[in-house]
């Protein structure tokens, strides 16, 4: 590790800035964040040859003035000082002409304005003031400088050469961060923009089924959606309650701004108040920087609020206010930030129940509750099944690199008419586990419970989960099926016969 020599050594300047440039180069190549390369580049110009106070002044195209945007050894009162409008002071004349500048003693030259550093600051000795421009091919972009005592062994023009090298490879840095951030924000309106066009052509906002409860259910979103109030759904888990909330979100005139979701029940008690609303740099422990929360960040779009429920009261209270007021206050701030932010909760609990046992607030109950939506669970679904269970049935065959796996229709029926209690946790956990159990207790390549492939031996058919092969178990798998109908009675026989082949069956099937 390369160490700076003390004061009586002998100082070999050239192999300094030969090391001080490659340093400068190995945090180029560490990150493209400007502010922490620029930090650190100061950092060495001080310690490693003596500039001491860097400063990297830019442009603010909005208030038209050179301000210092990067620091090393200035306090935060130095560098809101350091403010200069076009071609004031020595620093305005740099950014201007794009030319350096050397000031040999800055008590003599009065275009020297001692406006960020006063100068009692500064050491008792003649002090020099360095400036060299930073630019982006032609254009200057910002200035680079920093103070140095006049009587030392090192010239200023080795100083001045030293900082316009580095004043290029810190432009560089900028260029890239600024076309990063331009490219970035490119990406971020083109996919917003393809969401909003994919959301407006997706029939149903790209939720499957075509049932009458779904039809009945997704009519409501749209009327929903045209108003700004506050919208809660309700339904088991597993209805797609965050589908029906993004449903909402893109039917509505909000459809452009941000959707920012956040789950409740994910949020520790103690963090929630910084999440919601924010914080201030130093409003507690490792609060190293100010954060906006969520609702800072869905302000003109929509919040989703998923398990709501799952407030504490301590919570509630706080929530209650901000939907009242529209107003949000940081942790560790007083002032009040006045949003437009639309609310859609959701919730699997219920929450009149909660509020008889006092674990809700009955305002905040009816806050939320003014326009409430209920999501129909699968088995109310049962057209939609079929789809639902094929569509699962792809995805889990695509991410596990399997053959396509085909339903027979008897299988379909059973699970049709089985009483699903929602729509994912269910349906697409009992289709990801038949794309992949493939081979029976008994031996046999085949497919778990309700699958049929091209070529298997079809002896795996049963949809009861503790039965593994249909050799053994038709009586069972069949046996919830007795407490039907007659006519269902021989439905269940007839399915059951069709399901349960035999070996010889299934190879003259084949």
């Amino acid at each position: 590790m390369t160490t700076v020599p003390s004061p009586g050594e002998p100082i070999a300047w050239h192999k300094h800035e030969v090391l001080l440039i490659r340093e400068v180069a190995r945090l180029l190549g560490r990150s493209v964040e400007p502010h922490f390369v620029i930090r650190q580049t100061l950092r060495l110009l001080s310690e490693w040859v003596g500039l001491n106070r860097g400063r990297v002044l830019m442009w603010d195209e909005q208030q038209e003035q050179l301000g210092i945007r990067h620091a090393y050894g200035l306090t935060a009162d130095e560098v809101a000082r350091g403010r200069f409008a076009r071609g004031e002071g020595v620093s305005g004349q740099v950014h201007r002409s794009g030319a350096p500048r050397i000031i040999q003693d800055i008590d003599r030259e009065p275009e020297f304005l001692c406006r960020s550093v006063e100068r009692q600051r500064l050491p008792n000795e003649t002090v020099s003031f360095l400036a060299v421009p930073l630019r982006e091919g032609e254009r200057v972009i910002g200035v680079l400088a920093a103070h140095r005592l006049r009587n030392r062994r090192r010239a200023l023009d080795d100083d001045l050469e030293l900082m316009q090298t580095i004043g290029a490879m810190l432009g560089q840095a900028i260029r890239l961060n600024e076309e990063l951030k331009r490219r970035t924000a490119q990406l971020e309106s083109e996919n917003r923009d393809l969401r909003v066009r994919l959301g407006s052509q997706l029939p149903n906002f790209g939720i499957l089924g075509d049932s009458p409860a779904l039809r009945d259910c997704l009519d409501q979103t749209r009327r929903l959606a045209a108003t700004d109030m506050t919208v809660l759904l309700l339904g088991e888990s597993g209805t797609g309650k965050e589908l029906f909330a993004r449903a909402i979100h893109q039917a509505s005139g909000r459809s452009g701004a941000p959707f920012v979701n956040v789950n409740c029940a994910a949020v520790p008690e103690s963090l929630f108040e910084s999440e919601f609303f924010g914080h201030e740099r130093g409003a507690f422990t490792g609060a190293a920087t100010a954060l906006p929360g969520r609702f800072e960040l869905a302000e003109g779009g929509t919040l989703f609020l998923d398990e709501v429920g799952e407030l504490p009261l301590s919570m509630q209270a706080k929530l209650l206010r901000v939907l009242q007021e529209r107003i949000v206050v940081r942790v560790g701030s007083r002032r009040e930030l006045r949003l437009d932010v639309r609310v859609v909760a959701a919730t699997n609990r219920d929450l009149a129940d909660l509020v008889s046992r006092g674990e809700f607030r009955l305002d905040l109950y009816y806050r939320l509750s003014v326009l409430p939506l209920r999501l129909p669970a699968l088995r109310d679904r049962a057209p939609d099944v079929p789809v639902l269970v094929r569509h699962y049935a792809h995805e889990a065959c695509l991410a596990w690199r399997r053959e396509a796996v085909q339903f027979s229709e008897p299988a379909m029926r059973l699970m049709q008419a089985h009483p699903w209690p929602g729509i994912r946790a269910r349906s697409s956990g009992g289709s990801a586990r038949n794309c992949l159990d493939w081979t029976c207790p008994s031996g046999r390549r085949g497919l778990r419970p309700g699958f049929r492939r091209t070529g298997g031996c079809g002896t795996c058919s049963s949809l009861s989960r503790r039965s593994a092969c249909g050799h053994c178990s038709s009586a069972r798998s069949a046996a919830p099926l007795r407490r039907q109908s007659v006519a269902g009675r021989a439905d269940a026989r007839n399915d059951s016969a069709a399901v349960h082949l035999s070996p010889s069956e299934a190879r003259s099937r084949r």
